[in-house]
């Protein structure tokens, strides 16, 4: 394992991924670590408590493996993470905690949070508008409930939000409209209601919108026209 040897940082070898080759540890000179990628393997059972002492880290991506359990509080003291990536796993229990969500510990500086293809449950709490470099919120294909908040409209630097296949709730809040580089929203397959603001559609760089299998009602604005894209 990568903890068996007299320098874990030397497990660091390069391999060979679908994303082209990667290091699966990356340290610096000092020997804290700062990337973790355990993509497409074998790994089981829970993500230990004992990451939160990894607080120079910026990356964790542990895809394509069949980790259970819950994301540990203690992600929350990992101050500098950047990415988050545990897609197509088997873990569960509620995404957004306020460990890491808000707060003193609130992970301000995450720029990918990916947790698609799991069990998660839970709500978006309002905090989630601290997040303000985000660029990729994807939650896709889970079991969150309860409704969009509105301080989403805070996260201006979003890209892609994916959020498909939960019971989302609620409507489509008009501060949507920050979302000034949003190109990918993906809401299909949720409770969504009401109608599509007037502000969603100031959303210019928008190429991939999906709204499908909702009860979204009313009629599509003429400005659906400015969204060339």
């Amino acid at each position: 394992t990568w903890l068996s040897g007299l320098n874990y940082c030397d497990w660091g070898s390069e391999v060979s991924g679908t994303g082209g080759s990667y290091k699966q540890l990356v340290c610096d000179e000092f020997g804290n670590v700062l990337n973790l990628n355990l993509q497409s393997n074998n790994m089981v059972g829970e993500i230990p408590p004992e990451i939160g002492v990894l607080v120079y880290m910026t990356s964790y991506i542990s895809f394509f493996n069949a980790q259970t359990g819950p994301i540990p509080t203690s992600l929350g003291l990992i101050t500098q993470l950047q990415t988050f990536d545990v897609e197509s796993n088997n873990m569960n229990g509620p995404l957004f905690q306020s460990d890491y969500v808000g707060g003193p510990n609130g992970l301000k500086n995450v720029v990918n949070w990916r947790s698609s293809l799991n069990n998660f449950d839970g709500t978006i709490p309002a905090e989630i508008g601290e997040w303000t470099k985000i660029q990729n919120l994807w939650f896709a294909d889970n079991q969150l409930a309860g409704t969009i908040p509105t301080e989403i409209g805070n996260l201006e630097n979003m890209g892609a939000f994916l959020f498909y296949k939960n019971q989302i709730k609620g409507t489509i809040p008009t501060e949507i409209g920050n979302m000034n580089v949003l190109t990918w929203i993906d809401m299909e397959d949720n409770e969504i209601v009401g109608t599509i603001p007037e502000s969603f559609y100031t959303n210019l760089d928008l190429e991939e919108v999906i709204l499908k299998s909702n009860a979204i009602s009313g009629s599509l604005s003429p400005s659906i026209g400015d969204l060339t894209r």
